[in-house]
């Protein structure tokens, strides 16, 4: 319950922070742990800070960048029959050379993300968004994923080829977009 919590005050700190100056940003932490955990969690502070801080990351808590972000589609099965689906990305952001995905993971990271429960999350999300853009025509830029361990602050990009396959796996061996 408590690691439940921890990873709601992460989610929405990393959601409303980005909107503040930069020079702002820390005493704006400091104030809201305070308040939601009745006590200042320096190295929850620390964490958080390092990723607004990270270079790496910059676009994706930048003002072109959506946070919780809804995204719904359908994919068609191998069998023609369509799987609905919806979510919620964590942070979104199209960049001049790729469409990012990324989820916040407040637990502990582990060894590897290929073989995570979390592949199956992420190769819908992209593949949803790979459909929206060849409707959309607007842009047929790559869609990039990644898992963001708050708690470690490693950020781990997920192998297009895997998702392609877990992508394959869910929609019972056929490639996502050649149905759509």
């Amino acid at each position: 319950r408590m690691a439940a919590e921890r990873g709601r005050i992460i989610h929405k700190l990393l959601e409303i922070l980005p909107h503040y100056e930069v020079a702002r940003r820390h005493a704006a932490a400091q104030s809201y742990l305070t308040h939601h955990l009745g006590a200042l969690d320096e190295a929850l502070l620390t964490q958080i800070m390092a990723l607004l801080n990270d270079a790496e990351l910059a676009p994706l808590f930048s003002d072109a960048a959506l946070a919780e972000a809804p995204i719904g589609g359908f994919l068609t099965r191998h069998d023609g029959s369509r799987l609905a689906l919806s979510g919620q990305i964590d942070r979104l952001v199209e960049t001049e050379s790729a469409v990012l995905l990324v989820d916040f993971k407040t637990g502990t990271p582990p060894e590897s993300t290929n073989g995570s429960a979390y592949l199956p999350q992420m190769a819908a999300y992209r593949a949803l968004m790979q459909a929206a853009q060849k409707t959309d025509k607007q842009t047929d830029k790559p869609v990039k994923c990644a898992l963001i361990w708050t708690q470690t602050g490693r950020i781990d990009w997920l192998d297009q080829k895997r998702l392609d396959e877990v992508l394959a796996d869910i929609l019972g061996g056929k490639r996502p977009l050649e149905n759509q």
